[in-house]
């Protein structure tokens, strides 16, 4: 199984400032492809865009997204169907997952 990239960050400013984001840049969340799948603690999933978010926001070191994404995992754990060993986590996007992105994105389309 291939692993889910997620990139892991947390806001610069702002009333949400030191609140961490996941984004998911392989799911599309629109029709247009300018916006992927991301995750708050509040307010949860939904759609952003992801060079304003990645902008606004910096990365965190690697034990800190570990332990969020193991946070996020138990959140949404349904009988084992989300674990860490699922996830890649990424400091930003790359070739590869903007194709992956754009492929996943055609499927959506289709509404496959």
């Amino acid at each position: 199984m291939k692993k889910e990239p997620v990139i892991i960050r947390k806001w610069k400013t702002g009333y949400n400032k030191g609140d961490l984001i996941f984004l998911f840049p392989c799911e599309p969340s629109d029709y247009s492809g300018r916006c992927c799948q991301m995750w708050e603690y509040v307010g949860e999933h939904g759609g952003g865009e992801y060079r304003s978010v990645m902008s606004y926001t910096d990365p965190v070191p690697y034990h800190v997204a570990w332990e969020a994404l193991a946070r996020y995992c138990n959140l949404y754990d349904r009988e084992g169907e989300q674990t860490l060993k699922d996830y890649r986590i990424m400091q930003k996007e790359s070739r590869a997952t903007r194709k992956e992105f754009t492929e996943r994105l055609i499927s959506y389309r289709k509404g496959a």
